[in-house]
């Protein structure tokens, strides 16, 4: 909320030696308490009743027992620690400190995420502790945004008009300063940054980037408080932002958020009229906040509005009601929250999950609910692209027929070629090839003339010659074509 900054100062060490530094919040604090020790001071000794007596005598003591109770009267109108807490916000300036994250809140006051509202400045505190009036008590409104599963995804944003309990004895005109109570998962909490915007503009980083948390457990119901919004008004529309603001692929869900207001109001408790406070559709009975409690006919109690369906996350069961005179709390119908891990549940325990948040395994044996595995997560913001098997085949019949034909004409050729080679018989004629390229030859069979069984011994011999001849020149030409 404020800084202080100082040079470097000279004192002692733990090596009894003199040392220049000693800085920082070793430093700081200890000037901080001095100079709030001094308004406490300025604001005691500012009581006229106390100035005097501080110079009376003791001699006299019956005035100096009336000092005493002058004394007593002025320390019940000391300052308190949230009219310090006034104080440092309306004094404090930023002075010399120089940040890129320097804004200006809806009242016109200058704050930092670095240094806060700036600079303490002492003698400023000191004037305005002088005739300070204490600030009235404290008031509390605790507002339930949303308890349903939201997916996180990169981005969420939770957007809710609230009125700040306006008709109750916890209505908050001023604000002191804000929580957002939130329950969540992610699987790097690290890379998960929340923003909170006030109905007046101004924004809050609750939580920041942090490269070394690697956690996975997320939050549960922890309080990210935020001082920026100090005296603005907290009726109106309130933003929460969750951003996932690494590249990876990180899920995550939202699953409850609160949002606590602090603050005062101008009108006092006994101003709220109980009769100007009108019950909230199908309530039965309020408490002395003006808070429903119990529901009519078969409505449930949830989040102190009366329903007649309970929402994800919750089932139908019995609570205890208000305690009245110190007897047995009677029995009311409410929604009761479900387990953290389960989506929905029924209604004979909250740990008898019906359905799992994303990211969740479900196993129906035990009705529980186990998360996933990082690595065998997806993505539930990407459509799945559903690859279908190639059960009917795509390709053109004109296509196949004609590599089919080709194939065939292909072989034919082949054998053709390797019949001509090693020769082949056309009708009754025998054709060789011969590899000097010199053609085709072709034999025709032993003569019809050697058949004949009317030839002359002579003729024979001749023919026996000849044939042998041309039977020996017909087996060299083979050989020679082998």
């Amino acid at each position: 909320m404020f800084l202080v900054i100082l040079p470097a100062q000279v004192t002692t060490d733990l090596r009894q030696k003199c040392t220049e530094s000693h800085t920082g919040t070793s430093a700081s604090a200890p000037l901080a308490a001095g100079i709030i020790a001094l308004a406490l001071e300025a604001k005691v000794t500012s009581h006229p009743w106390i100035r005097v007596n501080l110079f009376r005598t003791a001699s006299n003591a019956s005035r100096r027992k009336q000092g005493d109770q002058n004394c007593t009267q002025s320390h019940s109108k000391n300052l308190t620690w949230r009219d310090m807490q006034h104080l440092v916000v309306r004094t404090s300036k930023p002075a010399h400190l120089s940040s890129k994250d320097w804004i200006t809140n809806g009242v016109g006051r200058k704050v930092s995420h670095s240094y806060g509202y700036g600079l303490l400045n002492a003698g400023a505190m000191v004037e305005l502790a002088k005739n300070w009036t204490n600030v009235g008590n404290q008031r509390k409104c605790v507002i339930v945004i949303t308890s349903e599963p939201k997916d996180i995804g990169r981005r969420l944003e939770i957007r809710k008009t609230v009125d700040a309990c306006l008709g109750t004895p916890n209505f908050i005109q001023s604000l002191e300063h804000v929580q957002a109570r939130i329950t969540l998962s992610f699987s790097k909490r690290g890379d998960l940054a929340l923003y909170l915007t006030s109905p007046m503009g101004t924004r809050s980083i609750l939580l920041p980037l942090r490269q070394r948390d690697y956690s996975s457990e997320g939050f549960t119901d922890w309080a990210f408080m935020s001082t920026h919004s100090w005296d603005e008004k907290a009726t109106g529309e309130w933003l929460l932002e969750l951003e996932n603001i690494s590249d990876q692929n990180n899920y995550g869900t939202l699953r409850q958020f609160t949002l606590v207001l602090y603050g005062t109001a101008a009108v006092t408790d006994d101003q709220v009229d109980p009769a100007n406070v009108t019950l909230p559709a199908n309530c039965k009975t309020l408490n002395f906040q003006h808070v429903c409690v119990e529901c009519k006919d078969v409505y449930f109690l949830h989040q102190q509005s009366c329903v007649e369906d309970c929402p994800d996350g919750f089932y139908k069961g019995i609570i205890d009601g208000p305690l009245e005179n110190n007897v047995v709390p009677p029995k009311v119908l409410a929604c009761v929250s479900c387990h953290a891990s389960c989506r929905t549940c029924n209604s004979f325990a909250s740990t008898r999950c019906l359905s799992c948040l994303p990211h969740s395994r479900y196993n129906p044996a035990e009705m529980s609910c186990s998360p996933q595995l990082q690595v065998s997560r997806e993505s539930p913001m990407e459509e799945e692209e559903v690859v279908e098997p190639l059960t009917v085949s795509h390709v053109p019949v004109w296509f196949a027929l004609t590599i089919c034909a080709f194939i065939i004409m292909v072989f034919f050729i082949i054998f053709i070629a390797l019949q001509v080679r090693s020769g082949f018989q056309f009708g009754k004629v025998k054709v060789y090839t011969l590899q000097n390229g010199k053609g085709i030859i072709s034999y025709k069979g032993i003569s019809d003339s050697w058949k004949d069984g009317d030839l002359s011994e002579s003729d024979c011999d001749e023919f026996d010659v000849e044939g042998q001849s041309e039977r020996i020149a017909f087996i060299k030409k083979i050989q020679s074509v082998l």
